[in-house]
C-alpha cells in the first residue's frame, strides 16, 4: 500500500500459541483469526469524529504558513480540487476516508488495516496530521490502534479459543 496509512498490532504470545496449535490449525484458520482482529481494529479506526466547526484563526492562528502554501491553496481552489467551506459527505472530490479502510493479508501471519486515500496521512497519520484535523478531533490511526490493541488481542485470542473448542469436539 504505497503512500498509505497502515497499522500493525502485535498479538502478543501469538508465536508461542502458534507453535502449539500448528498441528491442528490450518493456514485458513490462522488467516480467519487475523482477519477478525483486523476487522475489529478497522471498526475502531474508520469512525469519523463528530462534526465540529472552527474558524481558521481558532485552528491555525494564521491561515497559511508560507507563500507557497497560500499559492497552492488558491490554485487548488480555482481548479475545483477543494471546496470552501467543506461539508462532510457533500464534497464531490472526497475520497471518503472512513469507508476506504480495508483489511488484507500481507502474508500468512500478518493482517494489515490500511487505506489508499491520498490525504489519509494528513487527516489521520501520526507525525503528518494537519493542525486542522487535530483541532477538530481526528485521532491518528496509530493512536487509535495503540488504544485498541488490548481489545484486538482479546478478540483474536477469543477466536483462537473458539477454534480450539470447535476442534476439540
Amino acid at each position: 500500500m504505497a503512500d498509505s496509512v497502515s497499522i500493525t498490532v502485535d498479538v502478543g504470545g501469538f508465536d508461542a500459541v502458534r507453535q502449539r496449535l500448528i498441528a491442528m490449525a490450518s493456514p485458513a484458520q490462522r488467516k480467519r483469526w487475523l482477519l477478525v482482529g483486523g476487522r475489529h481494529l478497522k471498526s475502531k479506526i474508520n469512525r469519523y469524529p463528530p462534526v465540529r466547526r472552527l474558524t481558521r484563526r481558532q485552528v491555525y492562528g494564521q491561515p497559511f504558513q508560507s507563500a507557497k502554501q497560500r499559492r497552492w491553496f488558491f490554485a487548488a481552489l480555482r481548479r475545483g480540487d477543494i471546496v470552501v467551506p467543506y461539508y462532510r459527505g457533500q464534497n464531490p472530490k472526497s475520497e471518503n476516508l472512513g469507508q476506504s479502510w480495508t483489511v488484507a493479508m500481507r502474508d500468512e501471519d500478518t493482517a494489515v488495516v490500511g487505506t489508499q486515500v491520498s490525504y489519509a496521512r494528513y487527516a489521520m497519520g501520526r507525525g503528518k496530521q494537519s493542525r486542522y484535523h487535530q483541532a477538530v478531533g481526528w485521532k491518528t490511526a496509530e493512536d487509535q490502534a495503540d488504544a485498541a490493541a488490548p481489545e484486538v488481542v482479546s478478540v483474536v485470542q477469543g477466536e483462537i479459543a473458539r477454534t480450539i473448542s470447535e476442534t476439540a469436539r
